[in-house]
């Protein structure tokens, strides 16, 4: 697993993000980047995620947090 989709949906992050938990080994893609991908449920991917873009958003929460509570 990637990251706590629960623990995200306490923490706000991804307030859209409107599905069920998952569970190890699992992801979610939209149908057009299964087609663009040429993949059907059960089938394994990889993916490479530049984790500088999930800190930016961490770091823009937290700042806009701080800034509104006085911190």
């Amino acid at each position: 697993m990637l990251w706590d989709t629960s623990l995200e949906q306490r923490n706000e992050i991804g307030r859209s993000y409107e599905f069920k938990p998952m569970n190890y080994g699992e992801c979610t893609l939209t149908q057009k980047h299964a087609e663009l991908l040429e993949v059907d449920v059960g089938d394994m991917i990889y993916y490479k995620m530049d984790i500088r873009t999930l800190y930016k958003g961490l770091v823009n929460k937290y700042n806009d947090y701080t800034t509104l509570n006085g911190g």
